[in-house]
């Protein structure tokens, strides 16, 4: 029973705390250590390779990306700018935030706010601009950030300057 503590210690001491110190603990007797370090190299070994199975069996999750969408902008001057960002059904829930600047002939047309939206089920981000532009916008930068502001993708579209729906 000695052994299968001391066998345990040294796992939860090497994995536990992500230090791999051989400091020993104050409240271990003599004979434990001593069984400790005779188990030593068996119970490294075992460690070793349940450390790399541990990396096999974790799940890579899928990074979030701008994988296309659409711009929508209507006729009039009063009309805002709909985007409609893809980045994938498997995120449906998550909160992100989207900065969208728009320009027309190099000349920036917003101040590219920063704006918290969810994804939709459908794996879609909508967003609208906050103000209508005096003129269609022919670029746009998309700027996808996680909800702590860490930068996850950028896409940059161009577009013809005109009214309706363009797809990217």
């Amino acid at each position: 029973m000695v052994v299968v503590l001391a066998g345990a210690f040294i796992y939860l001491q090497g994995f536990g705390n992500g230090s791999h110190s051989q400091e020993s603990s104050p409240s271990q007797s003599g004979a434990s250590d001593s069984a400790s370090q005779a188990d030593q190299g068996s119970s490294s070994q075992s460690s070793s390779s349940q450390s790399s199975n541990d990396k096999v069996a974790k799940p890579q999750s899928t990074a979030m990306k701008i994988q296309g969408g659409s711009f929508s902008t209507g006729s009039e001057l009063s009309d805002l700018t709909y985007a409609h960002i893809y980045v994938g059904k498997e995120h449906a829930g998550k909160s992100v935030i989207l900065q969208i600047w728009y320009s027309r002939d190099g000349s920036t047309l917003n101040n590219g706010n920063m704006v918290p939206v969810t994804v939709h089920s459908d794996g879609y981000l909508e967003v609208q601009s906050a103000d209508a532009y005096a003129y269609y916008p022919d670029h746009a930068t998309i700027n996808l950030y996680d909800s702590n502001s860490n930068l996850l993708d950028t896409k940059s579209v161009s577009l013809t300057p005109t009214s309706g729906t363009q797809t990217f």
